[in-house]
């Protein structure tokens, strides 16, 4: 993580409950609490729960406003298939 946050232009999406440790990995943080992403994206609060864990794909209109809501590609938070672990060779930028 700490390789990826180094990197210029890097996008990182955390989620965490550590304030510290977003502040060392990030030069930039949103802190969203009590379901705001839901109220921004005008979904239910357990909808962003479900995509947190990975356990709901969204639809191409959710996945854009998302994307458009944090001011990056969508292919940054969402893809068809796992993203590579965080230091392996598919990781990496070419």
């Amino acid at each position: 993580m700490h390789q990826l946050a180094d990197r210029e232009e890097a996008t990182i999406l955390l989620t965490t409950h550590d304030l510290d440790e977003a502040e060392k990995l990030a030069d930039r943080i949103l802190i969203l609490a009590g379901g705001q992403l839901a109220e921004a994206l005008d979904v239910h609060y357990q909808t962003v729960g479900y995509l947190e864990r990975g356990e709901y794909s969204p639809s191409l209109h959710l996945a854009l406003r998302t994307a458009a809501y944090f001011e990056v590609p969508v292919e940054v938070i969402f893809s068809t298939g796992p993203f590579p672990r965080i230091g392996s060779a598919g990781a990496s930028a070419s």
